[in-house]
């Protein structure tokens, strides 16, 4: 009889490969119908040259069958069909260990409950900076055009990156994605800044990328977060900064649509490296509240705002999910040469630097936010506006400085979300007022009606 693979065509004859088929698939069931594959033994008719694959199939606890093409025979493996005993062992390496003692293993859940009992904090971290930044999620940090919030974080990240304490507070190390979507041509000269004013040498390993050029955020996240594995390699962010939501969103920031994809575009970066992902944002006509669509405060972990008065930053935080609020970090900024340009002119950057209010607001944790706000705006208004005065005839002159000045830094620093300007300067004069009160109560400042207007100025040290 003449061989099939020598007068068939495989690929034409259609209807004679069928019937071949069926008699060798009989042929086959024949063989393996007593075959157990849970007893691990390799079947006497199967030959040698079989047994590698037929054994490889057993061990990864896979049923071993027998396939056939024009080729000829071959082993194929499939999953287990075998004893209760096999089934069990699947199931068990598909769901993971079986954690409830001697109850049967639950097949893998989209949503898992939680118990009562089993809900418990554990050690892990919550803050990447403490009480600032959280370990993850996301973060809105926003204020007006130029208030410095991009010099701010890119100062904060630094820290980050090289796992510096931040204003005595504690800073979990990681790798940083800035991605510089807007000013990127500034970046050169703002890392020249900080790398000379904090003398970082050109050996040293600083985890800090940034990453130049627009994006839209929403169609090409998926493109970011495979990039930024590809540099990467092993490496997870710990942080990446989209500076800022305008220059990355392709749509309008007043539509729910838009911003609710932006949103969740972020969340993706968010999830595929398990960082915090912070969104710098400006706000609009109304500077009490960020711009646009509520989408982003409604989905943010955490929000900051920033304003600045001269050269004075003041970061607070407004809202931290799970979190302390009304925590205040207040800066400065100086001028750091960075070098010359091609026709010789000198290069500049700006450095956020501590501020004395920063230090004195965190020494008094215990204070209102109002009274915070005050003592740092009198200090301020001391520094920059301050005069001699003598409060009594035969007292001591002191530094003092007229109500004016006090209370319009405080209405710069303290944010105060209302729908109109009446409503808003209604509600900070009254804060202003409460916290004038307060300051006179604890002992935090000296008034003292003088030609028309108060004088304030800080109590002399040991004054009761």
């Amino acid at each position: 009889m003449t061989r099939v693979g020598e007068r068939l065509n495989w690929s034409r004859d259609v209807e004679v490969r069928i019937v071949i088929r069926r008699i060798l698939s009989a042929y086959k069931n024949l063989l393996l119908k007593d075959y157990d594959p849970a007893t691990g033994v390799i079947p006497g008719w199967l030959p040698g040259e079989f047994h590698a694959r037929w054994i490889g199939a057993l061990e990864q606890g896979r049923r071993p069958d027998i396939g056939y093409n024009p080729g000829g025979f071959y082993v194929r493996s499939y999953g287990a069909k075998g004893t209760a005993e096999t089934k069990g062992a699947n199931e068990k390496a598909k769901t993971g260990p079986n954690t409830d003692g001697d109850s049967p293993p639950h097949k893998k859940l989209r949503f898992r409950l939680v118990s009562f009992h089993d809900l418990r904090p554990g050690p892990e971290p919550l803050y990447l900076v403490d009480e600032l930044i959280p370990v993850a999620g996301l973060v809105d940090v926003w204020g007006k055009a130029k208030c410095y919030k991009s010099f701010w974080c890119l100062d904060l990240m630094l820290h980050v990156a090289m796992g510096w304490e931040y204003r005595d507070r504690y800073v979990r190390q990681g790798a940083v994605v800035y991605c510089a979507f807007e000013g990127a041509h500034g970046y050169k000269k703002r890392i020249e800044a900080l790398r000379r004013h904090y003398k970082i040498t050109d050996d040293a390993s600083v985890p800090l990328h940034v990453m130049p050029g627009q994006a839209n955020l929403i169609a090409e996240h998926a493109v970011l977060i495979a990039d930024i594995t590809a540099q990467l390699g092993e490496v997870r962010p710990s942080a990446v900064v989209l500076d800022t939501l305008n220059k990355s969103l392709f749509g309008s920031e007043n539509k729910d649509v838009d911003m609710g994809a932006y949103v969740r575009a972020a969340e993706a970066i968010r999830d595929a490296f398990g960082c915090v992902v912070i969104i710098i944002h400006h706000c609009g006509y109304d500077d009490t509240r960020p711009r646009g669509h509520s989408s982003l405060p409604g989905a943010v972990d955490a929000q900051l705002a920033v304003v600045r008065a001269e050269e004075v930053i003041t970061v607070t935080v407004e809202m931290m999910r799970d979190g302390p609020e009304d925590i205040q970090v207040v800066s400065e900024v100086e001028v750091i040469p960075v070098g010359q340009d091609q026709n010789g002119k000198e290069l500049t950057s700006l450095v956020v630097i501590p501020s004395d209010a920063d230090a004195a607001n965190r020494e008094r944790q215990d204070w209102s936010r109002g009274l915070n706000i005050f003592h740092a705006a009198l200090k301020f208004a001391l520094t920059h506006h301050g005069e001699t005065f003598q409060p009594e005839v035969g007292v001591l002159p002191v530094r003092a400085v007229g109500l004016w000045a006090v209370r319009d830094r405080f209405y710069a620093t303290y944010a105060e979300a209302e729908e109109s300007d009446a409503k808003r300067q209604e509600r900070l004069r009254k804060a202003f007022n409460r916290a004038l009160a307060d300051a006179q109560k604890n002992n935090v400042v000296r008034v003292k009606h003088e030609v028309g207007q108060l004088m304030l100025w800080l109590p002399v040290r040991g004054e009761a």
